[in-house]
This record gives structure tokens, C-alpha cells and sequence, in this order.
């Protein structure tokens, strides 16, 4: 599945609900304002602090990596997707997803 990044998280706090919306065999996109306000930072903070994720010759602050994340997620260029197989959550682009639900 293409994706910007995978991580595990534990699942039982928060789980896709009747918003969460299919997107190919196996995951389920999760609307970031689904998740709790605490649980949401934790998973854009752990996103964006990924081994391998590159930001260009200019380096930035946590809080700019994650305040640029979630401008990406409420404009919807970005969603946030769950692997059921896997229990990890991704962050896939709008044009991956797209990809995947024509499949």
C-alpha cells in the first residue's frame, strides 16, 4: 500500500467508527477529528519523527513538523489510515487513496 508512513500504535483507546470510511482490502481511513485531541498529537508526532522522514536541507521543530502534518489532514490532503492486517496506522496522500479505492 502506498503511504508517507507507517507506525504501530495501540488500537483500544481509539477505534474507526461509523466515519470511518473503507479504503482498500484490509484498511480503513480514520478522520483525524474522529480521535482525541491527545491521541491525534500522538500520532502526528510520532508520524513526523519516523526514521527516514526527510524535510529538506532545512531542518524543523517538532511543532512546525506537526503543525504542517495537520494543516495537511484538514485540508484533506492527507488522511490517516488504519491497517487492519497490521494494527499500524499510515498516512496515506488523497491521490493514493484514490488509487487504491479504483483497485
Amino acid at each position: 500500500m502506498p503511504c508517507l508512513a507507517f507506525f504501530t500504535i495501540a488500537m483500544h483507546d481509539e477505534s474507526p467508527d461509523d466515519d470511518a470510511t473503507p479504503t482498500a482490502e484490509g484498511s480503513v481511513e480514520v478522520p483525524y477529528d474522529q480521535l482525541a485531541p491527545e491521541t491525534l498529537r500522538k500520532v502526528i508526532e510520532d508520524l513526523v519523527t519516523r526514521d527516514g522522514t526527510d524535510y529538506g536541507d532545512v531542518e524543523r521543530t517538532l511543532e512546525q513538523k506537526a503543525a504542517a502534518l495537520l494543516k495537511l489532514l484538514q485540508r484533506g490532503e492527507a488522511k490517516l489510515v488504519v491497517d487492519l492486517a497490521t494494527e499500524s496506522i499510515g498516512l496515506m496522500t488523497r491521490e493514493d487513496l484514490a488509487k487504491n479505492s479504483a483497485h
